[in-house]
């Protein structure tokens, strides 16, 4: 599973997601849905990976991180 770390990179930049809605011009819930303290997320764009990047200074590789699943029975 691929993980969004953006609770962790707020608290890195002393950003709240109010903050990171202001910046990406987004409305807060639509924040909070990306930085649920799970990272999980159902669908990120390559267009929003690009502005959070811009917008936090950022790279993709410091913004995900990949996560080992457990195997389902089958």
């Amino acid at each position: 599973m691929v993980r969004l770390r953006l609770p962790e990179l707020l608290d890195e930049l002393g950003w709240t997601p109010y903050r990171l809605a202001k910046e990406l011009g987004m409305t807060e819930p639509a924040v909070y849905r990306l930085v649920n303290r799970r990272g999980r997320f159902a669908r990120l764009s390559a267009t929003m990976l690009d502005r959070l990047c811009e917008v936090t200074g950022k790279a993709p590789g410091e913004l995900l991180e990949r996560q080992a699943t457990k195997r389902r029975a089958k």
